[in-house]
């Protein structure tokens, strides 16, 4: 047995490891080694790492990380070269550029490897903690957890689905942002049945979203283009934070502001103030000033694309701000509100499809024209950018009387 198909992909593979024959994996370069009945394993420029004869080991960490696997033994899962013990690795340098790593106090503590019962080995279980949402029970689905959100029928190295992305595009040579979100919302989507890989269990998210952040600041499909098109642009789905702390709801130790391409690759050139990637903080979700910070150092969430003061949707106090980033702006307000929970758009949207109206139910007075319960109330709406659209909007018919709107 041998273990050519997991590492050849075209003629040009074979210089990886047999440099010393071959340069250019389509003419032998020194015949002698092609003839001689032994195997010449040189690993070729960029390459470092030691091959083993004797036992056919091989440890080379660009493509292996830590694992050292042996040619023709058994397939090797992912975590057994992408999992670290307490550090992530990220590479945004596809192929090429090393190989990426997941913390697995990461994954077990605040990511989709958290388990829902006890598995006695030391890692929490349950809900997460602070946002109390269920586990997403990844680690104990099966043998290769990783293959819910990878496609282990992708090669590495894929210059069309780099990050080897659960989806099936329309146009496999040039698949679309919207259709990469489906690797998301084939657990998360509204209606989602869930994804079963071979010999794994169903696994189905509990937490459902109907739309992505949308507008003219976050235009899909363009090669450079504001971070919010990717779900992955702001949230890590192996997790980010562990036992000392961290950002919640898989809230990444830093997110893109910045995207160089369709697949949602951050534009590390970009070294700022501010840069293409950006640290944020995000470990309470009680204030609204939990999500994004109305004063120095402006490290919230929401501040990491939205500059306080300048293209913020906030009114001058920030109390109104509730972000709503997965609500899909469709909808207008329901005829009766007695609740600020509810936050919904006007009849129309916005341009800007990004920002969320909602009402604010305390206050509440009559708009021109109205009568004494309040039943028409005209607004002009807000949207991210540096000056806001003239176009008003007229909201529906409320019983309760109109409530002034507060957009996030």
């Amino acid at each position: 047995s041998n273990s050519h198909p997991k590492h050849v992909g075209g003629a040009s593979d074979c210089a990886t490891c047999h440099n010393d024959t071959t340069t250019t994996g389509t003419s032998i370069t020194t015949p002698g080694n092609h003839l001689d009945g032994n195997r010449q394993v040189v690993f070729g420029a960029g390459v470092s790492g030691t091959y083993t004869p004797a036992d056919k080991s091989c440890s080379v960490a660009a493509c292996h990380g830590p694992g050292t696997p042996k040619w023709g033994g058994p397939s090797l899962l992912c975590l057994d070269c992408h999992g670290d013990a307490t550090d992530d690795t990220d590479d945004w340098q596809i192929p090429g550029g090393g190989t990426a790593a997941v913390a697995i106090d990461e994954w077990r503590h605040s990511g989709h490897g958290r388990t829902v019962a006890d598995q006695s080995d030391g890692f929490p279980f349950g809900n997460y903690d602070v946002t109390g949402n269920p586990a997403a029970n990844f680690h104990v689905g099966g043998a290769n957890p990783c293959l819910y959100c990878h496609d282990g029928n992708v090669g590495h190295g894929s210059a069309n689905n780099p990050f080897r992305l659960l989806f099936t595009p329309a146009v496999p040579s040039d698949p679309q942002p919207e259709e990469l979100a489906q690797v998301c919302l084939n657990c998360h989507g509204t209606g989602s049945s869930g994804v079963q890989p071979a010999g794994h269990t169903l696994i189905n998210g509990t937490v459902e979203i109907d739309s992505y952040h949308f507008g003219q600041n976050h235009p899909l499909g363009t090669d450079s283009a504001n971070g919010g098109q990717f779900c992955w642009d702001c949230h890590d789905p192996h997790g980010d934070r562990d036992s000392g702390g961290g950002n919640i709801f898989m809230i990444g130790r830093q997110v893109t502001r910045v995207s160089t391409g369709q697949h949602g690759i951050p534009d590390t050139t970009i070294t700022g103030p501010p840069a293409g990637l950006v640290d944020p903080v995000f470990t309470n979700n009680v204030a609204l000033s939990d999500y994004g910070k109305p004063s120095t150092p402006f490290d919230g969430i929401c501040n990491v694309c939205h500059t306080y003061g300048d293209n913020y949707t906030w009114r001058p106090k920030p109390d109104p701000m509730a972000h709503r980033p997965h609500r899909e702006m469709s909808a207008p307000p329901p005829a009766t509100n007695t609740t600020p929970a509810h936050r919904r758009v006007p009849s129309a949207p916005p341009a800007d499809r990004s920002i969320v109206w909602r009402p604010v139910a305390t206050t509440r007075r009559r708009a021109a024209g109205g009568t004494s319960t309040g039943t028409r109330l005209t607004i002009t709406t807000t949207r991210v950018g540096t000056s806001p659209p003239t176009s008003p909007r007229t909201p529906t018919t409320w019983a309760t009387g109109p409530p002034t709107w507060a957009a996030t």
